[in-house]
């Protein structure tokens, strides 16, 4: 289990990087926009407990679960990148 899950947890753990990177136009706002993002993934987590633990488990298999998760974190990935919703940094590389 830990082979088959360990990629992807390490693309999403470093998916708030690459968003922060992406959402800078001036590096004095770095703190502004980590904090920001950061709220957003707290409360994100927040509501898919309390989906997971009162709509999900009651309703559907563990099976059903993963395929409609793993379903709609691609759909808003595809989203994202066809939307082109994230600005370009305009912060040099350090």
């Amino acid at each position: 289990a830990s082979a088959l899950f360990f990629a992807p947890v390490c693309l999403l753990g470093a998916l708030i990087m690459y968003t922060i990177r992406r959402s800078l136009s001036r590096v004095e706002h770095v703190a502004r926009v980590n904090g920001d993002l950061y709220a957003i993934a707290t409360a994100g987590s927040i509501a898919g407990v309390f989906a997971t633990s009162y709509v999900l488990v009651p309703f559907l298999t563990t099976a059903s679960i993963l395929w409609v998760l793993g379903g709609s974190l691609a759909l808003s990935a595809g989203f994202i990148v066809v939307q082109g919703r994230l600005p370009r940094s305009t912060v040099p590389a350090a």
